[in-house]
């Protein structure tokens, strides 16, 4: 009797000693190292999120079918690992629930989250857009808000680092001071919360959403005192083979001089293409990620009709992909519309569970793998023209790829 309450006390010291030692190895993962364990990303796409006619009528229940949305299943969420994903990004719309969030509304979600990180994924829960918030305007918006993330932390106050909270995504209000605010509200408000919310991987948006038009040298970050704050992207390319682009060149400029315009593409995948994307990777690696603070791309997709360059798409999401695979602190997400509403961004057909395009399907399988191209691949060197000596930009060269 007494070695047998001997081996059951071992037992359980032994599984304390695991659970110790998993809750001090996860507190003491950086940002980047937690950014760099996530892999490859997938997108439900139009799910929870819905919006129009139904979302201003405040019937949120009736809203999640109304873009013919495939609704996630267990089955999905385990398909889309296998094929290769490690992460997947939820986003929410909460609209009249902000307030208090019904018990009904918010099981949904929680049900959701727990098939993702049961299957053994990292989960980013997300709310989309801000201006369920700031309908409301001054103090009470604010107020509004930071209750609205006291309810999140607590009813996931359990789930471990393989959840994480983006407190918004495409923001409707474009003022710095605006984001800084209601950023540093965010960090506050979940930092001061128990349990594992205490180093959660937080994620905090862009000013817009084309990854092109950011000045992201005048984002201030909001202070967290645990250092595990990421900065999500959307990265959808190329935006000049939207018909409305198709005539016109783009011109959009930034502060000091410094000029950036583009001609709409008939394909992507020129040496002027790489040079382009390396260019952007350096970019976010000179402003975020030597920094500590790792590049989330939350949206990655094709702006054009699905079977409209195809070739060109293909390379892109390869590329893209790849480097985000290889370079430490990014990673990216595909997005990835349900069949039935739209003509483009349809990667993976949820009613049948199969890929609608092989090739790209294959391709993610590969970068899963870590046998993706490398970022050596593509012999990047750099020449002597500084385009903002003090915040060390400047162009690369792309001799082949």
């Amino acid at each position: 009797m007494i070695q047998m309450e001997i081996h059951i006390l071992l037992i359980g010291l032994f599984m304390l000693s695991i659970i110790i030692n998993y809750i001090y190895n996860t507190s003491n993962k950086t940002a980047i190292q937690i950014v760099d364990e996530m892999g490859l990303g997938y997108n439900f796409g139009k799910t929870y999120n819905c919006c129009g006619s139904v979302e201003e009528e405040n019937i949120l229940y009736e809203q999640i079918k109304t873009w013919g949305t495939i609704l996630p299943t267990k089955r999905m969420i385990n398909k889309i690992k296998k094929y290769g994903f490690k992460t997947i990004r939820f986003q929410t719309l909460y609209t009249n629930l902000t307030d208090i969030i019904s018990s009904e509304w918010i099981m949904r979600v929680k049900e959701i989250v727990n098939w993702i990180i049961k299957d053994g994924m990292y989960c980013i829960l997300c709310v989309n857009h801000d201006k369920e918030f700031s309908m409301s305007g001054g103090q009470n918006s604010k107020n509004n808000y930071i209750n609205f993330w006291k309810q999140i932390a607590n009813q996931f106050i359990d789930n471990d680092e393989h959840l994480i909270f983006e407190t918004f995504s495409e923001l409707n209000n474009d003022i710095l001071d605006y984001l800084l605010n209601y950023t540093q509200n965010f960090i506050d408000t979940i930092r001061s919360s128990e349990g594992y919310n205490k180093e959660r991987l937080l994620i905090i948006p862009e000013m817009s959403t084309e990854l092109e038009i950011n000045n992201y040298y005048e984002l201030e970050l909001p202070n967290d005192p645990s250092n595990k704050t990421a900065v999500s992207i959307q990265y959808y390319f190329p935006s000049e083979s939207l018909d409305e682009y198709e005539i016109e060149p783009l011109y959009w400029c930034y502060k000091d001089g410094f000029i950036y315009d583009t001609i709409p593409l008939s394909k992507w995948g020129s040496d002027y293409d790489y040079k382009e994307i390396m260019n952007k990777m350096e970019m976010l690696k000179n402003i975020f990620i030597d920094k500590g603070i790792p590049v989330i791309f939350a949206e990655v997709g094709i702006l054009s009709k699905y079977n409209n360059n195809i070739d060109s798409n293909r390379e892109f999401l390869y590329t893209l992909f790849s480097l985000t695979k290889e370079i430490n602190g990014i990673m990216a997400c595909l997005w990835d519309n349900s069949e039935k509403i739209s003509e483009y961004n349809n990667y993976y057909n949820r009613e049948t569970g199969t890929w609608n395009d092989e090739i790209i399907k294959q391709f993610i399988n590969k970068i899963s793998k870590d046998k993706g191209e490398k970022a050596s691949d593509y012999y990047i060197s750099t020449n002597s023209e500084v385009v903002l000596s003090y915040l060390n930009f400047f162009y690369t060269n792309i001799s082949n790829k």
